[in-house]
């Protein structure tokens, strides 16, 4: 036993003076993996109020129109290492609205709304930048002074294109400018014999929306 001891002693000295050194692991020695970064992700709601203005073509005459529009927004969103994604819908009154003198004809949008996707980037922390598209919708009363009937109302289904940009405020507050091209073609309204009317506008809104849960 004392021989056995005494051996392990001498190779331990030998080591030891040999400078001889053991490996030892650490974490570096390990591969790291990233795991993806999740923000705050989930349903929002708002108001806005902006300004719209453009054309309406009622039976080839084209009375040009403007005003201002406020409603309510919601919808849901994704946020994922600083990309956002989701579906927003909104409806609003408008006082949009125009009248032709020469050929006494009028149309008023009483109100416009749509059910979009957004799709966007975190450009630092406080603002995103956002495409939007989907569907719109609007409600327009026409009148040609000419005809019988003279008026009519309808609803009109068409496609909404648009950007914004968005800046957080508080915790659970956002801010947004966004602006949103909206084009109706060729609906249907009981004027005279028939007739058939589009619509193209340009809104520049405003609007504060409150996420919830963040």
């Amino acid at each position: 036993m004392k021989t056995v001891r005494k051996f392990l002693l001498a190779a331990g000295a030998v080591a030891a003076m040999s400078g001889f050194n053991v490996p030892v692991a650490n974490a570096a020695d390990y591969p790291v993996y990233e795991v993806p970064v999740v923000e705050p992700s989930g349903f929002y709601a708002g108001f806005f109020a902006g300004w719209g203005k453009g054309d309406s073509i009622i039976s080839n005459i084209d009375p040009k129109v403007d005003g201002f529009l406020v409603g309510g927004l919601a919808g849901w969103e994704l946020r994922r290492n600083g990309i956002v994604a989701g579906v927003e819908a909104d409806i609003g009154y408008t006082n949009i609205e125009g009248v032709n003198v020469a050929a006494s004809t009028t149309a008023d949008v009483r109100w416009l709304g749509s059910a979009r996707l957004r799709l966007g980037a975190d450009i630092s922390p406080m603002f995103t930048v956002y495409g939007t598209g989907g569907l719109g919708f609007a409600n327009m009363k026409a009148s040609v002074a000419a005809m019988t009937p003279s008026s009519d109302s309808a609803n009109m289904t068409g496609y909404v294109l648009g950007a914004g940009i968005e800046a957080s405020l508080m915790e659970n507050l956002k801010g947004r400018v966004e602006y949103l091209y909206y084009n109706f073609n060729q609906s249907d309204f009981l004027i005279g014999p028939a007739a058939q009317a589009d619509l193209r506008l340009h809104t520049i809104r405003g609007a504060l929306v409150y996420h919830f849960g963040m």
